[in-house]
């Protein structure tokens, strides 16, 4: 897949720099990518996660506000 591709090779290099990602109705977003998100973009301020599969999961271990993610909850799997 290409975002599974894009999270091991690309983000690695670039991902100290990315402060805003959007990756709503990503379909192929899963736990294991979002969290290696997390991990290589430290500098993040904001992500949208609207429409996507991902879980409470993803998160486990991160100190992270609210306000920092976007989400549509009706159409998320995520419980807050």
């Amino acid at each position: 897949m290409i975002l599974t591709y894009w999270a091991k090779t690309l983000l690695p290099k670039i991902g100290k720099h990315i402060t805003e990602l959007d990756l709503s109705n990503c379909k192929a977003l899963n736990n294991n990518v979002t969290r290696r998100i997390l991990q290589l973009c430290l500098n993040l301020k904001k992500i949208d996660l609207s429409y996507t599969k991902i879980s409470a999961n993803s998160f486990r271990g991160y100190l992270i506000s609210f306000e920092f993610i976007l989400f549509n909850i009706e159409s998320s799997n995520l419980k807050i």
